[in-house]
């Protein structure tokens, strides 16, 4: 009997696994919660489609959709693109729009890489709108069995989880329990998706494990003979300003974003004052306050932009590295670039991009701010063809490339930027992580 009642238990739950499974991919049925995309990957990512290799229904969730030929041409260059929605290009470039439209880093790839008489070029975009870098790895675990010659990782935002536990990854996989799940777990109400991940008090935890996932994707990719672009992430350390007024969301093109609410998220107490004589442009004031807040993070945050807002970029550049550091709001900490060139270094199939280096380089007094950015983390389309421009150096540096690039003048950038219609863009959807 006891043979019986384990044999009928099990039967039950693989057929009604199964079952759910064989809906799903059909459509009758939806098990996957909107955050679960930001850590796992519950099914294959790519579909078969004749000869093509084709973005699954799955992925569409997370990914815009790709195709690309199972057995790659001769004299096809192929370069897949890994992270979160930093490399995707957001704003401009979102899962939800159902396509990939112009101005991220792929954009401008492809117009400097454009196919030569050698061979065809291409530029596939798997990042992942949110994805941390257990996502990424899991991302990148698929993409080198596909014939790439570069993989361009920029793997750094979004950390701040601890990765889930092997059970709970396994668990993940089976279409039953994602349904009991969705059905039991309640998912957060439009507009009260948190816009940042969620940050350990446990730093060095979080560092280890990340790092630990980008060393799997180097190591992966040197055993199927792949190079790797490992990319730092350019860190927007004047979040919070915009013509001597501060507010938390974003901006674009002269513009903000405040809450759901229309009012820029209260602060208190010590910092309220300071932040009073910041927006007042009393910013000697602002730092005298600011000196006696107890709320370390954001008093430093204040301090450095009222630095910068004085002209004093030098003094106020540490400040804000160490804002960062303590509370990042999805950006990579600086130490983490750190660790990003110390990789790069110890691998010779890996090769460094250092969008960080090259967004300092490009902003007044070395302090990105909203010249290149859009929030806090996403770049408008000025910025993405500067992160682009830098990765093609790195690769052309590492005789990666298949043919010279060809660099695009300031009016030809122009000229693309009206053909592609990005003087502004809307917000792309409730999950702005």
């Amino acid at each position: 009997m006891l043979l019986f009642t384990i044999v009928t238990v099990a039967a039950v739950l693989i057929g009604g696994n199964a079952a759910v499974e064989w809906l799903e991919r059909r459509g009758a049925v939806d098990t996957q919660r909107r955050d679960d995309v930001v850590q796992f990957v519950n099914e294959p990512l790519f579909a078969r489609d004749g000869t093509d290799w084709r973005t699954s229904a799955y992925a569409h969730q997370s990914m815009v959709p790709a195709a690309f030929a199972r057995e790659k041409p001769d004299g096809t260059w192929r370069a897949f693109l890994l992270g979160g929605s930093f490399m995707m290009g957001t704003p401009y470039v979102h899962q939800d729009h159902g396509e990939e439209r112009p101005g991220g880093i792929g954009t401008w790839l492809r117009e400097v890489l454009r196919p030569k008489p050698q061979g065809a070029v291409e530029i596939i975009n798997l990042a992942s709108g949110a994805a941390s870098s257990q996502r990424v790895a899991h991302v990148a675990q698929q993409a080198v069995q596909l014939q790439p010659d570069v993989l361009v990782v920029a793997s750094c935002n979004n950390e701040g989880e601890f990765p889930p536990s092997k059970l709970r990854e396994a668990l993940h996989k089976q279409g039953a329990y994602r349904l009991l799940s969705r059905m039991l777990i309640s998912e957060p109400e439009p507009g009260q998706r948190p816009v940042y991940a969620r940050q350990s008090a446990d730093v060095e935890v979080v560092r280890a494990t990340w790092l630990q996932r980008l060393s799997t994707i180097v190591d992966e990719a040197e055993e199927r003979g792949v190079a790797v672009v490992l990319c730092t992430l350019p860190v927007n350390l004047r979040y919070g300003h915009l013509d001597g007024k501060s507010f938390e969301r974003g901006f674009l093109d002269g513009t903000y974003w405040e809450d759901e609410h229309g009012a820029t998220p209260a602060v208190h107490g010590c910092i309220a004052r300071g932040v009073a004589q910041y927006d007042a442009g009393d910013f000697d004031g602002a730092l005298e306050t600011l000196a006696d807040c107890d709320d370390e993070a954001e008093a430093l945050r204040f301090a450095g932009l009222a630095l910068a807002a004085k002209g004093e970029p030098a003094r106020a550049l540490p400040l804000l590295e160490q804002s960062v550091e303590l509370v990042p709001r999805n950006r990579c900490r600086p130490s983490f670039n750190d660790d990003i060139r110390a990789l790069a270094v110890a691998h010779e199939h890996v090769v460094l991009a250092d969008l960080d280096a090259a967004a300092r380089a490009g902003s007044p007094g070395g302090l990105p701010g909203h010249e290149l950015f859009t929030d806090y983390c996403h770049m408008n389309w000025s910025g993405y063809a500067l992160m682009a421009e830098t990765i093609t150096q790195a690769m052309q540096r590492a005789q990666l490339l298949p043919a010279s690039p060809a660099p695009i003048s300031a009016e030809r950038r122009e000229a693309l930027r009206q053909a592609y219609g990005l003087q502004r863009v809307s917000e792309p959807g409730e999950d702005r992580r």
